[in-house]
């Protein structure tokens, strides 16, 4: 497993260094991997705590942007060619899980997102794209599969295939809410405590609540 840091040289060059497993865990992170071409690069100035890697598969990326804050993060790779990026100044701030399963799928989460705490999964060779400014509440939940597939008995068609979720700039998502597959949601938009997404919010800037989550105000706007 390549391991790789972002450092500033004595002149202000950014330059990247190799480091090894054991330095990383002295770094306060946990890294095991099970094949080869596996990369995690890591910007200069990130805060990290309890953070752990696993990953089984090969030519996998994690990058970690700048400033970036992890606390009890814990991200899980079963696949090749899978992708998280994690943008400067994004923060984990009491524990987070993301699991990709199977191969290139891609998870990104944009510039100063906040996660309180979340299980974000990825599989099947899917994409979860979370935007800039976000926030995601206390046990936020965004899943674009089912990790079993079912299948219509009389003629063997799978009716449940993963598909990718879209999550806007600066969303908010409440405490305790669910995102499913094929899920867009707009710029702005609120999603309400313990509201279930499962089909796209178009309307920027708009609150939406309830199992199925539906729009209920338009024209809100948010701070943090």
């Amino acid at each position: 497993m390549s391991i790789k840091q972002s450092l500033r040289s004595s002149d202000g060059a950014r330059v990247l260094a190799t480091t090894t497993l054991s330095a990383l865990a002295r770094a306060r992170f946990r890294a095991g991997s099970r094949g080869t071409g596996n990369r995690l690069e890591i910007a200069e100035g990130c805060v990290t705590r309890g953070v752990r890697f696993e990953i089984q598969g090969n030519d996998n990326l994690v990058r970690i942007g700048a400033g970036a804050r992890l606390h009890d993060l814990r991200i899980r790779i079963e696949g090749e060619g899978n992708r998280i990026i994690l943008g400067d100044r994004v923060a984990f701030v009491q524990w987070g899980i993301l699991r990709l399963e199977g191969d290139a799928n891609e998870l990104s989460i944009g510039a100063d997102s906040t996660v309180e705490a979340a299980t974000l999964g990825v599989m099947e060779g899917t994409a979860l794209r979370i935007g800039s400014g976000c926030l995601l509440a206390w046990q936020v939940e965004i899943r674009t599969g089912d990790s079993h597939p079912i299948f219509d008995r009389e003629s063997g068609e799978r009716i449940n295939p993963s598909q990718s979720v879209s999550i806007g700039e600066r969303v908010w998502l409440g405490k305790r809410s669910v995102v499913l597959k094929n899920v867009s949601i707009a710029d702005g938009v609120i999603i309400g405590a313990g509201s279930m997404v499962t089909r796209s919010i178009g309307d920027e800037n708009a609150v939406a609540v309830g199992n199925p989550a539906r729009v209920v105000r338009h024209g809100v706007r948010w701070t943090q």
